[in-house]
């Protein structure tokens, strides 16, 4: 009985040893998780610029202002999701599966958080600068905010531009088609894997039961 445990569980480790990193999957692994972190910071600037900023009732361009601002929000959304992979929303988003389109997304999204993620600045009697904002914050505090505000719209903008790039340059080298290939081969070799585990231990329970009928 302990031979037949031992050859039943000696099948899993040959397979595991057999399994090695794919660089592939591993690089663009990294490249989701920079995209995504990308696009939370720009979502992040953007509500900050909507506090700091106009009220809608202030005007057209503020109101026009602030409308684009939760464009931003809702693109930071939606990119964050496509980089998760996850496959029901990727479903009804096909388009965004090509590295192309995704990069002409986040060129967009990196475009609207450089130019709308500022604070409108205006003359003092005093001929200093102040900030245009909506808060009766203090003015230490305000200034910290404001300039928080305009940190975040420069990195995260500027991020979103470089991932943009790289997505550009892998979608012409075809590294999306090559990479859900890839996908493909991993998961059908883990089925196949299961299967095969699960033969295995379907061989092992017949011949316990043939030994059982044979001892009688």
């Amino acid at each position: 009985m302990a031979d037949e445990e031992s050859g039943g569980g000696g099948a899993l480790p040959r397979l595991r040893k057999r399994r090695r990193f794919d660089c592939c999957l591993g690089l663009c692994w990294v490249l989701n998780l920079t995209t995504g972190v990308s696009a939370m910071l720009c979502l992040v600037a953007h509500g900050m610029a909507v506090i700091v900023g106009p009220e809608f009732n202030e005007g057209l361009n503020a109101f026009t202002e602030q409308t684009l601002r939760l464009y931003g929000i809702l693109f930071s959304l939606i990119i964050m999701l496509v980089e998760t992979e996850w496959q029901f929303f990727l479903d009804k988003l096909r388009i965004l599966e090509g590295f192309v389109w995704r990069s002409l997304a986040q060129l967009f999204l990196a475009i609207l958080t450089l130019q709308l993620v500022t604070v409108p600045e205006r003359d003092t009697n005093d001929g200093s600068k102040e900030g245009v904002g909506n808060g009766s914050q203090g003015g230490g505090s305000q200034d910290d905010f404001e300039k928080s505000v305009r940190l975040y719209g420069q990195v995260s903008g500027n991020l979103m531009l470089g991932c943009s790039a790289v997505y550009f340059l892998a979608g012409l080298v075809c590294c999306g088609s090559i990479k859900r290939a890839r996908q493909k081969r991993v998961s059908e070799k883990t089925r196949l894997e299961r299967d095969l585990q699960a033969l295995g231990r379907r061989e092992q329970e017949l011949k316990h039961l043939l030994a059982t009928y044979s001892g009688e």
